[in-house]
């Protein structure tokens, strides 16, 4: 399927040049307007993903991005069906950066304030959506761009996925088809229960205990098995750091257990609730001396 869609023009002037990543849905390529030459990012449908909804998952993707402007937030370029390629396709800006899924996979470990400063920037665009009447409801490292690294470092949302109107629990997930990222998103999700935003503090605190720790907060098993840990609490404890006190180390991770409970009410009632107690936590600044000291050793 890749080999057919490289070069297609996609909506009459959207070169696909490259394919970026794959996911159980859909397909995402790198492109160009042939007009203009501006560079872009499309996704699409796949066809053998099994799930007749998943075109109507991309509308809805496309609908939400339209009412939603932020910095932590893609932007929709264009949306629309191609006839040739008989799929629905969302164009959007191509974000600078790589995904921090592959920062993950290198083992690269983030300072505490670049982990800080990537939940502020993805909590904003949580937050956004919020406002404008959607939530989240999944946030997976596969889903964040970054870009830059210190005080530079910057993140977008790129896959929203899973993202749903407030209030409509249901919406789109198909029980036949597990919904979300397992281990990050909350357990009151896929079980039909009413859906809060504290569900989406529930994922940027996995997304956080995932960048700290280098591994997720209820493992690497098979989905069943993580979320049955999920549902008792079970979450991993927060591994030593050299650029964190233990005493800091034990509140940090209480606090992203807390966040991480199977009980929507007792987690921070919204992602920026959430990142404000983390900062509190960490008091403030911190530089990582030790990165710095290694810029000047031979």
């Amino acid at each position: 399927m890749v080999e057919g869609r490289l070069g297609s023009l996609v909506l009459g002037h959207y070169r696909l040049t490259a394919l970026l990543a794959t996911g159980g849905q859909g397909e995402v390529y790198a492109g160009h307007d042939v007009s203009t030459g501006r560079r872009v990012a499309v996704k699409l449908a796949r066809r053998d993903a099994g799930d007749p909804r998943v075109e109507e998952r991309l509308l809805v993707e496309g609908e939400v991005l339209s009412h939603v402007s932020s910095p932590g937030v893609v932007r929709l370029v264009e949306m629309g069906f191609d006839s040739g390629l008989r799929s629905f396709c969302l164009v959007k800006e191509l974000v600078a950066g790589v995904p921090l899924t592959l920062l993950l996979e290198r083992g690269e470990r983030l300072s505490i304030e670049e982990v800080l400063r990537l939940a502020r920037q993805v909590s904003g665009g949580m937050e956004a959506l919020h406002r404008a009447g959607f939530l989240m409801r999944d946030m997976s490292p596969s889903q964040v761009m970054v870009d830059g690294a210190g005080d530079g470092i910057a993140g977008v949302i790129v896959d929203l996925g899973m993202v749903r109107r407030k209030g409509d629990e249901a919406g789109l997930t198909d029980p036949a088809h597990l919904a979300g990222t397992p281990g990050y998103v909350a357990p009151e999700v896929g079980d039909g229960s009413p859906v809060t935003p504290a569900a989406d503090s529930y994922s940027l605190a996995a997304l956080v205990f995932h960048l700290l720790a280098g591994f997720g907060p209820f493992g690497e098993g098979r989905p069943e098995s993580m979320l049955a840990m999920q549902l008792i609490d079970a979450a991993e404890p927060l591994p030593p750091r050299h650029d964190l006190p233990e005493a800091e180390r034990f509140r940090l991770q209480e606090t992203l257990h807390r966040a991480l409970s199977s009980n929507p009410t007792a987690r921070p009632a919204s992602p920026s609730l959430l990142v404000d107690e983390l900062a509190q936590v960490l008091g403030g600044p911190r530089p990582d001396w030790r990165r710095r000291l290694r810029r000047f050793l031979p």
